[in-house]
């Protein structure tokens, strides 16, 4: 009895862990999905509008791009409109010849100079083959050892190679694409899969440039095409099992190795099992073919942790304390809601505050700033998830990178193809939002869950975590034509008796709130200021005048150029003395503090102006109950600077904290004042 109540109670549990991770899941993928192509829509549509109105419709700029999309339109209307399905093996022999020729006009057309890590990774790619090397020394060596390097090692360091294969791997790319929407919708799906894959702009724009974006989506859509061959098998056997299961594992720790994205793919396909199982009312661990897909998971997974350990102790997979270092920066200065997410802004904010720490303090900043800025300002959160999401919309648009040099040589074709990509990511967004709900309300096949699952993680990763670079959107153009196209059918199925739309959305909505309002409970209980949470708010004065607590710093912002205009938030604070007829006065900045241990403080300033005039005309002091710590002569180089401040205090001692802005001359004018403006970040006290 005992026996059978655990068993019972295991199955219940893992019903309601299940259906809970679907659902909120399920929320999270409606909400990024439409913030993308909301803001893609109104970023590009606004685009054409205002080059219209500034330079009327510009016949020459839209010859091309107009004609082409207007091809790509009524083919996809004639589709549509069909009741049946060409005869798969003329299509696929036409799409072929199709994408063939289209890559064949691109390549004659288009200039592309190869830029940035691209021109670096074909230099190292013909480096290592000379010299027969294949363990890397950094991970830009680790990225070209999966496709790159074979490449070159085989067929030599000569360009020709970079479009060749590409060209493969993108014909490659859209007969998996086929194959994995007939097994799961049928051959009409796959068809208008087709369709919608010719006409995205960004994979074609890929086919000169040796990019490992593209290199990345093959092998992911290598990994989706394992899932769903596996799924589509109606009788499945451990032995099947187990050699998809580590074909698939295998797969994910390549692209780990290409594109440390492995992990992602794991967790993407949980996501996709839990809302498989749940929408077709799999809903037991050990029931039928459930134990089969999740064991498929489970022994992926493994191989996926176990080959990733195996290859890091053989150095294939880049360990470093410079690779570390890159982890740090990308934690402290690309994660919080406040960081614009961009490369300008973590290389300003590595280079001062963070390049020049051991390893400990490095990683003792990133907590710290991670955590204080999601429990100090959780507003900032999602605020910074839109922003970055905003300006992740601009899809296809590097042209820096696809098009290097066009905007000389030939501007009306690079104009024409701008406007392009335009107009098709109008399109495929607007595609996407229509047929998003019957995606997530109907359709039960593993192939468009998996992809919206994708969808989600890597919209929600890179605005949460990672760098914004539009063209780190790569898969979308794969993912949400696969979306788009399975709800493209001839006989819609309809919605199963057991799953409700209207249920889950608020069942989803209620666990993300509860969820995320215990989790901030919990970190605001746990991570108090001795543990490293940035110290805020100051209460701060200048004389006996109380003045606003919320005074961001912005001079990170404007360093990096990153277009925001809330700086660091409440994580810091601004300092400014007033015109005075005498001496200046004072600003302070102060707030109570209790040690409980001997503790060291570190924070950033910096004054930016740099007057000759005033050389030394300010000092920055910092005081703990009424001590003086420490002292700096203002200003000096205008840069910013990382300050540690040893032993503040003795053990067990409560004071006030209190940084002072002391000017030594007499100050008449406002401008003179505003040089005076020093800003703080992030004081936290630290043992590192």
């Amino acid at each position: 009895m005992f026996k059978f109540s655990g068993q019972k109670i295991i199955k219940s549990s893992f019903g309601m862990i299940n259906h809970a991770v679907a659902a909120s899941m399920t929320v999270f993928i409606g909400v990024f999905c439409c913030l993308l192509t909301v803001f893609c829509i109104s970023i590009y549509g606004n685009s054409i509008i205002n080059d219209m109105a500034l330079n009327g419709i510009d016949v020459k700029s839209y010859a091309i791009s107009g004609l082409i999309v207007a091809v790509f339109l009524g083919t996809l209307y004639i589709f549509t409109k069909r009741k049946r399905h060409i005869n798969p093996r003329l299509f696929i022999a036409a799409s072929v010849l199709l994408s063939f020729g289209i890559q064949c006009i691109y390549y004659k057309l288009v200039h592309a100079s190869w830029v940035s890590d691209f021109q670096h990774m074909w230099n190292l790619s013909g480096v290592l083959a000379a010299e027969g090397r294949f363990i890397p020394n950094d991970i830009y060596e680790q990225r070209i050892l999966p496709i790159l390097l074979p490449l070159v090692y085989i067929f030599g360091n000569h360009p020709m190679v970079v479009p060749i294969s590409n060209a493969l791997f993108l014909i490659c790319i859209m007969l998996m694409g086929y194959s994995i929407l007939q097994k799961t919708h049928g051959h009409y799906s796959a068809q208008i899969f087709t369709i919608l894959w010719l006409a995205c702009a960004e994979p074609l724009f890929s086919l000169k440039i040796p990019t490992h974006d593209l290199w990345g989506l093959f092998i992911f859509v290598c990994i989706s095409l394992c899932i769903v061959v596996f799924f589509q098998r109606k009788k499945k056997s451990i032995t099947f099992l187990l050699g998809m299961a580590l074909v698939s594992g295998v797969l994910c720790i390549i692209l780990d190795i290409q594109r440390e994205l492995g992990g992602m793919v794991i967790v993407a396909w949980a996501v996709s099992l839990s809302i498989y199982t749940v929408r077709n009312q799999l809903d037991q661990p050990r029931s039928g073919d459930n134990k089969y897909l999740w064991g498929m998971f489970a022994v992926a997974g493994v191989v996926f942790l176990v080959g990733g350990l195996v290859l890091k102790s053989s150095h294939v997979i880049v360990s470093s304390d410079g690779l570390n270092y890159l982890k740090y920066l990308r934690l402290a200065s690309l994660s919080p809601g406040f960081s614009p997410g961009s490369y300008a802004y973590a290389n300003e904010f590595g280079t001062y505050l963070l390049k020049d720490l051991s390893p400990d303090a490095q990683k003792d900043t990133a907590q710290s700033l991670v955590l204080s800025d999601s429990i100090v300002q959780p507003e900032f959160r999602v605020s910074g998830i839109i922003y970055k999401t905003a300006q992740l919309a601009y899809l296809g648009g590097q042209h820096y990178f696809y098009q290097n040099g066009m905007e000389l040589e030939s501007p009306i074709l690079l104009k024409n193809i701008a406007n392009y990509n335009k107009i098709i990511s109008i399109i495929i967004c607007v595609l996407l939002m229509v047929k998003l709900k019957s995606a997530l309300d109907r359709d039960r096949e593993i192939s468009t869950i998996f992809s919206l699952s994708v969808l989600c993680i890597l919209i929600g990763a890179l605005t949460t975590v990672g760098e914004i670079q539009p063209r780190y959107l790569f898969p979308f153009w794969f993912f949400s034509a696969v979306v788009i196209a399975s709800q493209f059918r001839l006989a819609p199925l309809p919605t199963p008796a057991a799953f409700s739309w209207g249920a889950t959305v608020q069942v989803g909505c209620a666990i993300i709130l509860v969820g995320a309002a215990t989790l901030w409970l919990g970190l605001s209980r746990w991570y108090t200021p001795e543990h490293g949470r940035v110290l805020s708010p100051f209460s701060i004065k200048r004389g006996n005048d109380i003045l606003p607590s919320y005074s961001p710093p912005l001079q990170l912002d404007k360093n990096a150029y990153s277009g925001r205009n809330n700086g660091i938030g409440k994580l810091g604070f601004t300092m400014v003395v007033a015109p005075s007829a005498g001496r200046p006065t004072d600003v302070t900045a102060s707030r109570d503090l209790c040690l409980k241990d001997k503790t060291s403080l570190r924070f950033g300033y910096v004054m930016p102006q740099m007057k000759p005039s005033m050389a030394d005309a300010f000092q920055l002091r910092l005081y703990f109950s009424g001590h003086e710590v420490w002292r700096q002569k203002l200003p000096d180089d205008g840069k910013l600077k990382n300050v540690l401040v040893e032993n503040i205090a003795p053990a067990n001692t409560c004071g006030t904290l209190e940084f002072k802005l002391v000017g030594g001359e007499r100050i008449s004018e406002a401008s003179e004042a505003q040089a005076s403006r020093t800003e703080i970040y992030f004081p936290r006290l630290t043992k590192n």
